[in-house]
This record gives structure tokens, sequence and C-alpha cells, in this order.
């Protein structure tokens, strides 16, 4: 008896973008072993989209089946 029914739609969309850099130098000790220094670059963007959709309707049964009578 009077139900009612609802639909969802949903659209998504996601992008990753990634850049990893990784170098690094030595330094020159005469006395001793040489000194290495490294050092690591990581740049990350994320870019998101989300549309989300519903519709409700209403559902009249008593009606169907008056007609029937």
């Amino acid at each position: 008896d009077n139900g009612q029914i609802e639909r969802t739609a949903n659209d998504q969309i996601s992008l990753t973008f990634r850049y990893k850099k990784q170098s690094g130098f030595r330094i020159p000790i005469f006395f001793l072993r040489d000194f290495q220094v490294e050092n690591e670059m990581d740049l990350s963007v994320k870019i998101g989209y989300d549309n989300s959709n519903t519709k409700y309707h209403k559902n009249y049964t008593n009606d169907m089946f008056k007609e029937l009578t």
C-alpha cells in the first residue's frame, strides 16, 4: 500500500598524477669515506568529481485494485 520507490545514480571520476624523483650527491672528505647525501621528492595531485542524483516515485497500489473490481 502506498509505497515509495527510490532510485539513486552516481557518476564518479578520479584522476591521480604522481611524480617521484630520487637523487643524491657525494661530499668528498679526504681523510674519511665520501659522505653520501640522498634526497627524494614525491609530488602527487588527485582530482575527483562526484555527482549523485536521487529520484523518488510514489506507488499507489490501491488505485490498481479499484479498477479491477
